[in-house]
C-alpha cells in the first residue's frame, strides 16, 4: 500500500522558512513570515513590507529574480515588482548584449 503525503511536516515547514544569507547555488525555499501564505493568495500591509525586505536582501546578495520567485512560489513578475516598490536597485540583464553581426 503506497502512502500519499498531504503535505510537509512540522519540521520540514521550518526547514522550508530558512533563509540563507548569501546567495547559494541551491536554492532554498523562503516563506517570509508565517506559513499561511499560499500561493496565489494577495500579501498585503505588513507582510508584504517584510516579504519586500526580505527579498530585497536576498536579490541585492545576487540572487535572480528568477531564483526569488521560485524559492517564494510566486510569479517572475511578482518578485520583480515587490522589489521595485522596496527600492531595490535592479541589475542590468545577464548574458551577452552585444550582436557580433
Amino acid at each position: 500500500m503506497i502512502e500519499e503525503s498531504t503535505g510537509p511536516t512540522s519540521s520540514e515547514a521550518q526547514m522550508m522558512t530558512a533563509v540563507s544569507s548569501t546567495a547559494t547555488s541551491s536554492p532554498v525555499r523562503l516563506s517570509a513570515a508565517s506559513s499561511h501564505r499560499s500561493k496565489g493568495r494577495r500579501i498585503v500591509g505588513d507582510d508584504r513590507a517584510e516579504l519586500a525586505s526580505l527579498l530585497r536582501q536576498r536579490y541585492e546578495s545576487g540572487v535572480s529574480i528568477r531564483d526569488l520567485a521560485y524559492q517564494t512560489g510566486r510569479s517572475y513578475g511578482f518578485v520583480h515588482r515587490v522589489l521595485e516598490e522596496s527600492g531595490a536597485a535592479m541589475r542590468g540583464r545577464g548574458g551577452d548584449t552585444r550582436r557580433g553581426r
